[in-house]
Parts: C-alpha cells; structure tokens; sequence
C-alpha cells in the first residue's frame, strides 16, 4: 500500500501550509469522508514526552464504539532522508494517503486508523543506509541520545497515546490490541514489531513480504532447527531488547500473510544471489540494509533458495508448532507493477484479503466482547 512519490504543484502548496500549522500548533485538525465514512483526522507532532520523536496521523469515525479495534500501518516512504529534497512534505503525503487508502480497504465505519510516521533512511556505518522503516538490526544499537533510539518503544507510546485520545475525544474505550497490516517495506516494519511486542498484536496482515518471516526460537526445537538472531530470529533477542522473547504472546497472534505468485520476477543489480546472480528485488533475505548478510545466508540454507518456498516451508512448521498462521499465494501477480515485464502487482487481490483478515480480527473482537 506504498504510494507515489511524486506530489503535485497543488498538493505541495496545501501540505506545506499544512507543516506550517503543524509547526506552529502542534496538531492539525480536520474533518475528512472516505468511502462515506466521516473521520476527524488528526496530524499530531511529537509533545511532552522525551522520548517520542515521530509524529502521527489518527484518523476517528464518527460511529467508534467500544468494539472497535484499532488499525495501525506505518508509512511506507523509502528515502534517503538526507538527499531528498522536500523530505517532510514527501512523508505526510504518504502518511495521509496510507491512511486514506486503508481506511477504503478495511471499509468499517466503526474502525480508528492510526499512521506512525517512521523517519527517512538515513546513512549508516554498516550497510548502505539505517532502515528504520524495517526495523533493521542496526536501528536497535543507536545511542540512546539519537532521536529515534528504541523506534518500537516510540511507536508502542504513539499506539497507547492514540487510545487515550480516542477515550478523551469519545468517551470510547477500544479493544486494547490492535490489527497491525503493512505491504512490503510496512509489512517488514509490521512484522518486526509483532516480534519485539507481541502483547499489543491481534492479527498481523502482511503483504509483499514472505522473504522475512520471522522464525523464533523454540527451546524444544534448537537441536532440530537452526536459531537466527533478529530479525529473523530470537537467538539475540535479549542482547537487543533487554527483555526475554514472550512466545505465549507471540503465539496469540493470528498471521495473515500473501504475496504475488511472480514476486521474484524481478531482479536488482544492486544485489546478488548466492550464484552471482541479480536477487530477487523485494527479497530482503539479500538486503544487507534490511537483514545481516549471515542471517539471511542461513535462512536461505534452512528453508530455501525462493522466497515463496521458505514461506510456505515456515509456516508448516510454525503450524505444527501452535502457530494460528497461513501464507497465501495470489496465483498470477507480482509485488507491484512492472510493465517490462509484463507483471500486475497485487492490487485489488491484495485489498480483498486485508479486507477480509480484518473483518475476521474485528468480528472476533465483537464476539468476544459480548461473552
């Protein structure tokens, strides 16, 4: 659900006015109507709290009730924040349009959407740049005085922040997890973040990122599988987060993933396969800026060369481990548009299953609230 970086003449001028509010009052405020849903949709900047450092989109229907459950997705924006000029613009016109596009897909008059507007790229010592738009390894060994140290534990305050602003606006107490749904560079973000705070998660529905599924460290299973540090692992868990992974947590999570049966048709000179080969440009097992050169090298080894094969491969055995996970091929599809190629990215196929994952989430949310 990543958007065009491209802005027009009209929406620069309008955003821009916007930033200047934003800058001078903290909060921008207005009324939007998606899909006939009417919204208040608040632009929030980073207030009293030190240690928050991103602003936010909160978008609130009109119709919220205390069955509702909040839906967040991070903004997809992949740049480097150093080099593109008009980076502040560029990041709220894919925040709003993030969050305009999922409220169209999850269409739920009664649903919150909550947008985390996660900082650009940046250059890096290690890899070619800090993502911290995935979540990279390398984000987590930040010195606590950069602004965006411990980024998770800034979106996990933005999350509550959110729920308290819904009460206080509404009166309306939400369901205290949250459906969290990302598509490519999001859907890593989501992912990672299911793995760091699994308590906060109900279903996780991700898209376009089958290469980096997570497989975490089972103590009843170490001699029979491999273990991997983060991010597609636990081995190395406590060294990052200071805290033991929560596997009953995790294991309450529902994981909804897809992905174009023609993902791989698209290559990357930038990266190589294990032959030399250009890889496969939306796995990130060869991305050293998203997963560590070994880590990747050693999930291949483990579940296989083709993305679609270590998914389909991980969730059997997350499956059979109590796992409440399914991966989903969309026969005839690839990642995004490639016209080359003659490939049509998921789109609409894509839009019906968060559609339907999200009913699923919100239906046993309702159910459950009224046992």
């Amino acid at each position: 659900m990543a958007s065009n970086l491209r802005v027009s003449s009209e929406e620069k001028n309008m955003l821009e006015q916007m930033i200047s509010m934003l800058e001078s009052k903290g909060e921008y405020c207005f009324k939007k109507e998606i899909n006939g849903i009417n919204y208040d949709v608040q632009i929030v900047l980073p207030g009293k709290d030190e240690k928050v450092n991103i602003p936010y989109i909160l978008a609130i229907p009109a119709n919220i009730n205390s069955n509702s459950r909040l839906a967040v997705e991070s903004n997809n924006c992949d740049f480097d924040g150093n080099k593109m000029p008009d980076a502040n613009t560029l990041l709220l016109k894919n925040a709003l349009d993030t969050a305009r596009q999922l409220s169209n897909v999850i269409q739920s008059n009664e649903t919150p959407i909550l947008i985390p507007i996660l900082p650009p790229s940046i250059p890096s010592e290690t890899s070619s740049f800090l993502y911290f738009q995935q979540l990279a390894d390398e984000c987590f060994r930040l010195n606590e005085n950069n602004p965006f140290y411990r980024l998770d534990l800034q979106v996990e305050k933005v999350i509550e922040e959110a729920k308290e602003r819904i009460l206080s606006m509404t009166g309306v107490s939400i369901d205290d997890k949250i459906f969290l749904n990302g598509y490519s560079s999001s859907g890593v973000f989501a992912q990672r973040f299911a793995l760091i705070h699994p308590e906060l998660i109900d279903t996780l529905c991700v898209g376009g990122a089958s290469g980096s599924i997570p497989f975490p460290e089972q103590e009843e299973e170490i001699e029979k599988h491999f273990s991997f540090n983060y991010p597609l692992g636990t081995r190395n868990y406590k060294e990052l987060f200071g805290k033991t992974f929560d596997e009953e947590e995790y294991k309450r999570i529902k994981f909804r993933y897809y992905v174009g049966e023609l993902e791989e048709e698209r290559k990357t000179n930038e990266r190589v396969d294990d032959l030399g080969n250009p890889a496969p440009m939306h796995d990130m097992s060869y991305f050293v800026a998203s997963v560590p050169s070994d880590v990747g090298k050693c999930q291949r080894n483990v579940f296989g060369t083709s993305l679609i094969e270590r998914a389909t491969n991980q969730t059997k055995i997350l499956n059979n481990l109590g796992y409440d996970i399914s991966h989903t091929v969309i026969k005839g599809r690839g990642h995004s548009d490639v016209s080359e190629l003659g490939i049509i990215g998921v789109k609409e196929q894509g839009d019906k299953f968060i559609s339907n994952t999200f009913s699923e989430s919100a239906n046993k949310s309702e159910s459950l609230s009224n046992i």
